[in-house]
């Protein structure tokens, strides 16, 4: 079994950013990054195991009438029962269980027993999963997807330095010197493929298995995405709070926190979209029905009666059927496999708003409104040029955004 856990402290005053000078660089704590790469290992000697025992990751065809008996004969395997065990109690799937789901038999399984249920099926039946799980895994380990996201971890086991600067140095760039985070931050490595990157409270997700191994700065600059979200993110709750805040006041707040959070980090990896995702960035037809959706559905968010229920089904719809019926129009046939990149308010809309800014403004325009997000709406109204792909903002909207930021700020 391959596997690390490497730890660095990085001074975040080490390194001077092009776009401020060297006495306001992003913070003056001391960041404990740990970066752990056990779970690929965990799997992946899993998975080798049941190919070295069934000849086999694929689901095989044999008599409906054995596949009870066979399953039991792998329930029975202790070593594949000790490896499963070992591998679902890695503390990444606090997060990845979290929405895991399968279906057995007409049973719903959820979490961690969802996990298991598949493995112990293997290659026997094929469990219906969240994103099609076991499936899509069986066809990465049967292609030899593997080797490239180990060859990514041992590079940055064996780079880890270049790597610690790159990320740091990106996530410099574009963020405020006042922004800090103490204690320490965990960023797993994962083959899992079932949600993508992400980060949570103060761990970060980072999925091996959308990355080429010819392509390691895309891996490094998500990872930096994901760091400028636990560090902006941690000033936003630090500065910010909604217990005051009425309940339509609340969803607001939650859709402003939402689009602060993207729209900023997405400045710091953006570059490296794909052409297809970036033509769909920049569709001004897809852009104006994102842009008209949410300013109409913002501005009567802001009135309702019924806040919470409308904002739940809201997002359902923005998320799923609304950017799923604009992947389909604008774009191409295989518009599925962009769904990582769909068109929503929060990423698309929010983007534009953010890189307006800056382009206009450089970074101290920048600096500013993530220092004062109440003012971000009304600082890209005055950042409008011809060139935006985005229209000026109604006043209205302006108001609503800035007084429900105004009144969600703690004392300073």
């Amino acid at each position: 079994m391959f596997c690390f856990v490497f730890s660095f402290y990085i001074l975040l005053t080490s390194y001077v950013s092009p776009l401020r000078s060297q006495n306001s660089l992003a913070g003056d704590s001391l960041c404990t990054v740990n970066l752990n790469t056990e779970q690929p290992a965990l799997l992946i000697e899993l998975m080798h195991y049941i190919k070295n025992t069934h000849g086999t990751y694929r689901i095989k065809s044999v008599n409906p009438l054995e596949i009870s008996e066979l399953i039991t004969i792998n329930q029975k395997d202790t070593t594949l029962n000790r490896m499963i065990d070992e591998l679902l109690a890695h503390p990444v799937y606090k997060y990845l269980s979290g929405i895991m789901q399968a279906t057995a038999d007409g049973t719903v399984i959820k979490g961690n027993d969802a996990y298991r249920t598949a493995f112990i099926s293997l290659p026997w039946k094929e469990i219906d999963m969240s994103a099609g799980y076991i499936s899509r895994l069986a066809e990465y380990f049967t292609r030899g997807g593997e080797d490239a996201a180990m060859e990514i971890v041992k590079n940055l086991g064996s780079n880890k330095l270049a790597a610690e600067d790159s990320v740091f140095r990106k996530v410099n760039d574009y963020l405020p010197a006042e922004c800090r985070v103490n204690g320490s931050v965990t960023i797993y490595t994962v083959i899992d493929g079932n949600r993508g990157s992400f980060a949570e409270g103060n761990d970060i997700v980072m999925e091996l298995s959308s990355y080429d191994r010819a392509n390691p700065g895309l891996f490094l600059n998500t990872a930096a995405h994901e760091m400028h979200h636990v560090l902006y993110g941690n000033w936003l709750g630090m500065n910010y709070s909604d217990i005051e805040l009425t309940s339509a006041e609340k969803m607001i707040f939650d859709w402003q926190m939402r689009m602060i959070y993207e729209g900023s980090a997405q400045l710091v990896n953006c570059s490296t979209y794909s052409q297809e995702v970036k033509e769909l960035y920049n569709n001004r037809s897809l852009i104006a029905e994102l842009f008209e959706m949410w300013i109409s559905r913002f501005t009567k968010l802001y009135s309702s009666d019924n806040a919470e229920a409308e904002y739940s089904e809201l997002r359902k719809y923005l998320y799923n059927t609304f950017a799923e019926e604009l992947l389909k129009k604008y774009g191409v046939e295989n518009y599925k496999e962009l769904m990582s990149h769909r068109p929503t308010v929060d990423y698309y809309i929010s983007y534009h708003i953010y890189n307006t800014i800056y382009n206009a403004n450089g970074a101290e325009g920048l600096k500013h409104v993530l220092l004062h997000p109440e003012e971000l709406l009304s600082s890209f109204n005055e950042s409008f040029g011809g060139e935006s792909i985005l229209p000026r903002i109604p006043e209205s909207t302006v108001t609503i955004w800035k007084d429900v930021l105004q009144r969600s700020k703690k004392a300073r």
